[in-house]
């Protein structure tokens, strides 16, 4: 089984352990950002699979840090959580591989269902 190159941008630190605790079963590679300019920077020296990234984050916002991903890599998917109502998210979201919406509060069993889709 190969490893899979994995960035998680969330600047809430309560959320991280819950993220990761979802993707513990998986052969994942993870980087984290804890806000938008390191998920930037984190982005152009790698290549990721997967960006699961919070909506609102300050500096830069998640469809930025998920959109760089993409032009980094057609291929990469992505999971997007959010405080805010699906039916707000504008439709920039047409042009990203997303697999789907968490809403908060984050629920670790979606999480592994949306990744599980993906691999």
């Amino acid at each position: 089984m190969s490893t899979h190159k994995v960035l998680i941008v969330e600047d809430d630190d309560a959320f991280l352990p819950l993220i990761k605790l979802a993707l513990r079963d998986f052969d994942f590679d993870i980087d984290v950002a804890n806000g938008g300019n390191s998920a930037l920077g984190k982005i152009s020296e790698n290549e990721y699979e997967l960006v699961i990234s919070d909506y609102r984050l300050p500096e830069v916002h998640g469809l930025d840090i998920l959109k760089a991903a993409k032009q980094r890599n057609q291929e990469c998917k992505a999971v997007l959580i959010t405080a805010a109502n699906a039916d707000m998210l504008n439709t920039e979201l047409e042009n990203i591989n997303l697999l789907g919406f968490i809403q908060k509060p984050l629920s670790p069993m979606e999480l592994r269902r949306l990744v599980s889709i993906a691999f």
